[in-house]
């Protein structure tokens, strides 16, 4: 009604006229105050509540107009709408209209609901693991509404950022605790040396990369105001931003930059641009051959093929040989592929994953970082092992950089020495007895220099079988911790340092996690030898089946019966006792017959040309799920249904496929079609069907 009755205001020239934007119960009329607009907007509202019977709650309703408005104009228009006027910034759906520069205060009500949400859960007893899974699945997502549509300030980012850094390490009496690395260290993937939490930054980029990508691959309503206002006259690829534009369209041509080299247009119909758009996987034409004069080119690449052939202008041997790899399809669209993914397809999982590996330094595949989070080993001790690994620990050593004076000893030795990280976990008396036992039980003979030598030493020995090799690459994330448990409990609850108390707990810890990786194994006993016995004759059971078509009993015949891919179509292929071939057939049923019927009637036209031939004693063999109905009296014949595999029944299947849509027989092995003469020759010959195996342990 609003659109009928011209209910609009100044828009750009070529783009849809938008005259209200709606979302469940909220309306938002975009009018000019100029004439008879606004007796127009509350004839039509009235129009539409009496129709409706909904009313429009003038309370909650409200203007907005330009700061610059003057007074006379603000008062008539209260006076013709009855609504109050209201002053950016407001809240709609969430977030924030504002008008003029972004500012902190916009974003201070999605800090404070962040903030809540946090002091909610510190007082409950959270570990660091669970904290780290809170803030992945649930803080990290809160704030993402808004900053898919907005980009926020740096300062709002380091906010969040602090809140969910000053929530991970917790407090204590009211004071936070030290956080031992910063939040930028811990945001990193695992295979880049981080924690594996994600980083505001990287997601507000990532929310950027899928504005553009909505922006230049779907038609919408959003996309054609956008380009009738900032792309009128210039490509998408070519426009520059000015500082009259929106914050979200310079947001977007800002991640233009580094993302369009990513997209890669599949051709169909040949409606992309020839010059911005990258049809050939050499990028933009106009970009790679420097041409900017083709800003405003709107050239598409199908009118360059005329008369059944490419007529490109000269670019070089590499374009037109790009161009003839592409044939066009009228009926085909033209379809944008995602390059970072094998698939092509976009998401915003993906455009955070091309995000952190743009931004991140990838480290070698050997570094410790690859093999402390490995799988099945719980977060805390995986956790403890990155902290010692980076010196983010609160031993002497680390301490004394922060300017405290320490008399250092070691409170698990008989002999104190210096409590250092290396002393605690690699060089003192508990730990060189703790790593040497398990050591000289697997047969390694180490040379204790510091704790990432061991450890490299460790996942660089050979392993004899998949077990060992699970066991050998996380006993040091494993002894790493229950070293640190022995030490502070020594030095905060009073106990005394047990090499045989750690190894039973390092036992435990290993049996637990493969019994994490196979829960339907027995359980491992808490006994490091028991353990390595079992180890030591563990292995697969190679199960090998054979299959292959057998000639029926003397006196029958096997009729081998199949269903097309499609299930539209059926096949059969009849044999006698000495495997030579009898008849052949494909049925194809109308849109009015369902498969069951189709069979039905196919076993019944194969039972009245046996009982032609005088033949009693008939054998169905088809694959599980495809039986055939054929119901017979004791006196007319002997009927068996048998089961087989895919590739033994493949005559019957490759020809109900081959003839699909079909209504024939073939009464000889010639009239067959091509290449099946060769099927039937090599039919017979054994197939070898590899399973999974079972362990023996």
């Amino acid at each position: 009604m609003l659109c009928q009755n011209r209910v609009t205001f100044t828009q750009a020239k070529g783009g849809p006229s938008v005259s209200h934007l709606s979302f469940a119960d909220d309306v938002v009329i975009f009018a000019s105050g100029k004439g008879d607009a606004l007796e127009t907007i509350m004839k039509t509202l009235e129009i539409y509540e009496g129709q409706s019977g909904q009313c429009v709650n003038k309370s909650k309703s409200g203007f907005y107009v330009h700061e610059g408005v003057g007074g006379e104009t603000i008062s008539r228009i209260e006076r013709v709408t009855k609504y109050k006027h209201k002053v950016f910034p407001f809240t709609y759906l969430g977030c924030p209209i504002y008008r003029g520069r972004k500012r902190v205060s916009l974003f201070a009500s999605l800090v404070e609901k962040i903030a809540a949400k946090c002091r909610g859960w510190h007082s409950r007893l959270l570990s660091q693991g669970g904290k780290s899974v809170l803030i992945k699945s649930v803080l990290q997502g809160m704030p993402m509404h808004i900053f898919s549509a907005l980009d926020p300030p740096k300062a709002v980012i380091k906010q969040i950022e602090m809140i969910f850094a000053n929530f991970f390490w917790g407090n204590a009496d009211g004071k936070l605790k030290h956080h031992w690395s910063s939040w930028e260290s811990m945001s990193k993937a695992t295979e880049n040396g981080g924690v594996g939490l994600t980083s505001i930054r990287e997601m507000v980029a990532a929310a950027a990369t899928k504005l553009w990508w909505h922006f230049r691959t779907e038609d919408s309503l959003w996309r054609k105001y956008l380009e009738a206002k900032y792309c009128s006259r210039s490509h998408p690829v070519a426009k520059t931003w000015q500082y009259k534009d929106s914050h979200i369209w310079r947001r977007m041509v800002g991640a233009r930059e580094k993302i369009e080299k990513e997209i890669q247009w599949k051709v169909g119909k040949g409606d992309v641009n020839f010059w911005w758009d990258d049809w050939s996987g050499l990028g933009a034409i106009a970009k790679a051959m420097n041409i900017p004069e083709k800003s405003r080119a709107k050239d598409t690449l199908k009118s360059f093929y005329r008369y059944g052939r490419w007529c490109l202008p000269d670019l070089g041997p590499e374009v037109s040989r790009a161009a003839e790899k592409i044939s066009l399809n009228e009926y085909a669209p033209d379809t944008p592929l995602w390059k970072p993914e094998s698939n092509g397809v976009f998401s915003f999982a993906s455009a955070k994953k091309y995000e952190r590996q743009i931004g991140g330094i990838r480290v070698p595949s050997r570094h410790w970082s690859r093999k402390i989070w490995a799988k099945h080993i719980p977060w805390k001790m995986a956790f403890l092992a990155w902290r010692v690994f980076k010196r983010k620990v609160p031993l002497d050593d680390i301490l004394t950089r922060f300017g405290y004076n320490i008399v250092s000893a070691c409170c698990c030795c008989q002999r104190p020495k210096s409590c250092t990280l290396q002393h605690v976990f690699c060089t003192g008396e508990a730990a060189r007895a703790v790593w040497s036992f398990f050591a000289n039980s697997l047969g390694m003979s180490l040379q204790v220099r510091s704790l990432q030598h061991i450890c490299y030493q460790w996942w660089k020995r050979r392993r004899g079988n998949r077990l060992e090799k699970f066991m050998v690459d996380r006993l040091p994330v494993i002894i790493i911790w229950e070293l640190w448990v022995n030490f502070t409990g020594c030095k905060y609850g009073g106990e005394r340092s047990s090499e045989a108390r750690t190894v039973h707990r390092i036992t435990k810890g290993v049996a637990e996690c493969i019994a994490r990786r196979w829960p339907a194994w027995d359980a491992f006993p808490f006994d490091w030898h028991a353990i390595l016995k079992r180890t030591k004759r563990f292995g697969v059971k190679r199960v090998v089946e054979r299959d292959s078509w057998c000639k029926p009993p003397r006196g029958w015949i096997k009729v081998n019966h199949a269903t097309s891919e499609s299930k539209k179509t059926c096949s059969f292929f009849v044999r006698n006792a000495t495997g030579q071939f009898c008849l052949a057939g494909v049925y194809t049923g109308d849109l009015a017959m369902n498969l069951r019927e189709l069979r039905k009637m196919m076993a019944q036209d194969i039972w009245a040309w046996c009982r032609r031939k005088r033949l009693s004693n008939v054998m169905f063999e088809g694959e599980e799920g495809h039986g055939m109905e054929l119901n017979l009296r004791p006196d007319e014949g002997e009927v068996k249904h048998l089961t087989c595999r895919k590739c033994v029944n493949c005559i019957a299947s490759c020809l109900a496929n081959r003839c699909e849509g079909e209504n024939v027989l073939f009464l000889s092995p010639g009239g067959l079609p091509h290449g099946f003469q060769r099927l039937l020759e090599l039919e017979g010959l054994p197939h070898f069907t590899f399973l999974p195996g079972q362990d023996l342990t």
